[in-house]
């Protein structure tokens, strides 16, 4: 797990706006995320949508609306994507 640790961090440190993360043992490397990486943390899947991880990714999603939020259930990932600009910067 340390591992994939230390690659979010090499792209977050370039910049990098967003990160996808196939596994199959979700909770566990969730976890290992939010104790490893300090900024706001917010996943999306089909299922659950947009979700934070952590209370700064909370505060994350609050500049989303009913609209957005719609918009996101309907038409998925694109949307998704998209709509995730809405969320702020992090120095």
């Amino acid at each position: 797990m340390c591992q994939i640790i230390s690659r979010l961090k090499k792209f977050i440190a370039v910049g990098t706006p967003l990160i996808a993360i196939d596994s199959a043992d979700h909770p566990h490397i969730t976890n290992a995320i939010r104790e490893g990486i300090d900024r706001p943390i917010v996943r999306w899947d089909a299922q659950r949508q947009f979700t934070a991880v952590n209370e700064e990714g909370d505060n994350e999603l609050v500049n989303l609306d009913d609209k957005d939020r719609a918009k996101v259930a309907k038409l998925g990932m694109p949307a998704a994507l998209e709509v995730s600009t809405k969320f702020g910067d992090v120095p």
